[in-house]
């Protein structure tokens, strides 16, 4: 990932969302997916608010009462603004937050003293199979591949959604990502013959997942049949064999050094806090950067409480459209009441008064028909 960079001078304040630690390679499955205790959501969002010379303070026991919290409550938490039932799918927990009233205060807040919203959303699953993508259009030396390379991460990633377990099977079978040179024709074969197995199962219908399977095959069988001589393309990775991420300090590490210029306050993660220390000794960019990883519950810290409820809303938001179909998003708000429905327009007069203040506030990794989504879903409004 190729980092972006904005010289401009902010205060920014984080916290985070489904920080699952780890995501491994466990035969057909995940890690977490056994785990009651992690949520198989494969988003994580590191998000907050942010503050230029122009934004207005905050004061937080007047957003108290605005909310219509306790005066005594000791933290500020997403469960405090909505509650999300277990039984929700990811559509309906977005729309429930949507009729919380608090989001509706918190957002006018926000923009009636211009604090802006900032985030780094990763779909985790999407970013860890990126590479094998990005090294066949690497095989095939085709502008054209070059070109259409999200379209085919699309495709790969509708793969995995719908035909998971054999998809992370063959990923074990082949030691991903650690895959060996020799048997890279061997995984490219045995790939293809998946993606076909798929495209028979559902050619009756001519859908879009045949369409986008299609797609994916045809690049696969190109390398194969066109350029054998390149085939020993490079899936070969420092990392052992299983790991997809082996913890998140990277995606903090990145995220602060885009803002080289700013302050960075963050919620306690006292592992990931502990890895950037150490890394000051070989990487002198993070002695120059300015960071902190403090104790939300102090009254002192209380941004850090609100970018608790900012990050948690969001990730309600990717999640919804990492879930969602195309036919969803494009009548969800049809449905939605009038409280809903003016709760999403100031969402997305929040977006886009961080994006026209500096595009890079709200970064993301994301499926590229999931980016497809958000536009209908706000073009609606």
């Amino acid at each position: 990932m190729e980092l972006e960079f904005s010289e401009s001078k902010y205060s920014l304040y984080y916290d985070e969302s489904n920080n699952i630690r780890k995501l491994l390679l466990e035969g057909d499955k995940y890690n977490i997916d056994n785990d009651p205790n992690k949520k198989a959501s494969p988003v994580f969002v590191l998000a907050g608010v942010a503050f230029n010379e122009e934004s207005e303070s905050m004061d937080f026991y007047d957003l108290k009462k605005k909310l219509c919290l306790p005066k005594d409550l000791s933290e500020l938490k997403l469960a405090q603004m909505v509650k999300i039932r277990a039984r929700y799918t990811p559509v309906e927990a977005f729309k429930y937050a949507l009729g919380s009233r608090k989001f509706k205060a918190l957002f006018n807040c926000l923009l009636s003293k211009k604090i802006f919203i900032h985030y780094e959303m990763i779909n985790t699953v999407y970013w860890s199979f990126l590479d094998i993508i990005e090294d066949l259009v690497l095989c095939t030396n085709d502008p054209r591949d070059y070109e259409n390379q999200f379209l085919y991460k699309d495709c790969l990633y509708r793969l995995i959604k719908i035909d998971k377990e054999n998809f992370l099977s063959l990923m074990s079978q082949f030691n991903y990502p650690n895959i060996q040179k020799h048997e890279s024709q061997m995984f490219l074969e045995r790939l293809g013959d998946l993606v076909m197995r798929n495209i028979d199962l559902k050619f009756s219908e001519i859908d879009l997942d045949v369409k986008m399977l299609s797609h994916l095959w045809f690049l696969i069988y190109k390398c194969i049949k066109l350029f054998e001589d390149k085939i020993n393309f490079e899936l070969v990775f420092g990392s052992k064999k299983d790991i997809l991420i082996e913890d998140f300090y990277l995606f903090y590490m990145n995220r602060l050094k885009m803002f080289p210029n700013s302050l960075h306050v963050l919620d306690n993660e006292f592992e990931v806090e502990k890895k950037m220390n150490s890394a000051k000794e070989y990487d002198a960019g993070l002695n120059e950067l300015s960071f902190s990883f403090v104790e939300s519950k102090k009254d002192e810290n209380h941004l850090v409480q609100v970018s608790d409820v900012i990050s948690g809303f969001i990730r309600l938001y990717f999640d919804f459209l990492e879930y969602a179909s195309i036919e969803e998003a494009t009548i969800f708000s049809s449905d939605l009441n009038p409280l809903q429905k003016e709760t999403l327009a100031l969402f997305k007069h929040l977006i886009d008064q961080s994006v026209n203040e500096d595009h890079i506030l709200l970064h993301r990794i994301i499926v590229p028909i999931d980016e497809h989504k958000g536009k209908i879903l706000f073009d609606q409004i």
